[in-house]
């Protein structure tokens, strides 16, 4: 459950005109382009898009953990307590990663080391950034796992990942995130593939982290029920741009780009649990090709002539509200 923001004013993370490309045989893959978006201290942001937005893409490269040698930042920049992460040499970058700055991979089954016990894999990434000695590190390994919603820490510590549930990974997976105390974790996707009590279950761990430590959260998703529970403020992505951005109150109350309404009317809703629910038509466009004039025209309702065209800016349509679409141009309401 959302709680107050400890620091709206403080931006702990700043992504400034990020470009991130990543060459195939098919050609130049433009994942982020041209994406700005900011985390403060204390916030909760949420990332939103359907897959292949570029959402994960972004991440990665604030972590700097792009597939090499093909993905690779090509301008922009990166601003984690001042420093400009995209400029940092790798041996200064390994002191931040996993340490200030943490992330809970999407699939824990194949982010954790199979071959290796659970608490081995929570010491390791304590041991790697603080000078403590290995048994105080189990104990805390043991500590974090109980902090995460796991009674019997010291038993699941001593278990191979492939042993335990896929809702004990995940909170294997925080836990790892957590060993370090970050100023920032980013979360992405941390509930797919999870059934829904066991999705409740992680979100409170990661609503309660927040409480707790007062951690900013990046929690990057595809589902707006979840965001609607947990973030501040939300950021909208799709075809590697970021296409909407307003707090979270304001997205639902008033969306401004067709991309966000027709994803807010494809959110199942209680009181009319019989209604067929509203679908996005086509996909998401080869980020290779992509189509001219807004991105997102080809699947537009609201579409005319000049979309075509013209590539839309960020128009300021309220108070931190801010939509990339034409319909709040002149131009487009004089067209017939």
């Amino acid at each position: 459950m959302k709680g107050p923001i400890l620091n709206r004013n403080e931006v702990l993370l700043e992504v400034k005109n990020l470009r991130t490309y990543i060459e195939t045989g098919a050609g130049l893959v433009r994942a982020v382009d041209d994406v700005s978006f900011d985390v403060c201290r204390g916030e909760i942001v949420g990332l939103v898009g359907e897959s292949g937005c570029g959402k994960t893409m972004a991440a990665l490269s604030v972590m700097r953990l792009l597939p090499e040698p093909y993905g690779k930042i090509v301008g922009g920049s990166v601003y984690f307590e001042g420093q400009d992460l995209t400029k940092l040499p790798e041996e200064e970058m390994r002191k931040i990663r996993g340490n200030k700055i943490s992330i809970i991979f999407q699939d824990p089954l194949t982010a954790l080391n199979p071959i290796m016990k659970v608490g081995d894999q929570i010491v390791e990434a304590i041991v790697s950034h603080h000078p403590i000695d290995e048994s105080a590190a189990w104990q805390r390994a043991i500590n974090l796992l109980q902090s995460v919603g796991i009674p019997d820490g010291k038993v699941i510590a001593e278990q191979y990942p492939f042993r335990i549930s896929g809702g004990m990974r995940q909170r294997v997976m925080i836990a790892i995130a957590l060993a370090c105390n970050p100023t920032l974790l980013i979360a992405d996707e941390p509930t797919t593939n999870l059934d829904v009590s066991i999705q409740a279950q992680i979100l409170e761990v990661i609503s309660d982290i927040r409480r707790r430590t007062g951690t900013s959260i990046l929690l990057i998703t595809h589902n707006l029920g979840l965001v609607a529970w947990l973030c501040d403020r939300v950021f909208v992505m799709y075809a590697g741009k970021i296409v909407e951005q307003a707090p979270t109150e304001e997205l639902f109350a008033n969306p401004a780009h067709p991309y966000t309404e027709l994803l807010l009317k494809s959110i199942p809703k209680l009181e009319s649990s019989k209604e067929k629910l509203e679908t996005i038509e086509g996909e998401v466009p080869n980020l290779i090709r992509v189509p001219p004039g807004c991105r997102f025209h080809p699947r537009c309702p609201y579409v005319k002539e000049v979309c075509k065209k013209v590539e839309p800016t960020l128009f300021n349509v309220n108070v931190e509200h801010y939509a990339r679409c034409l319909k709040h141009t002149a131009e487009y309401r004089l067209e017939q």
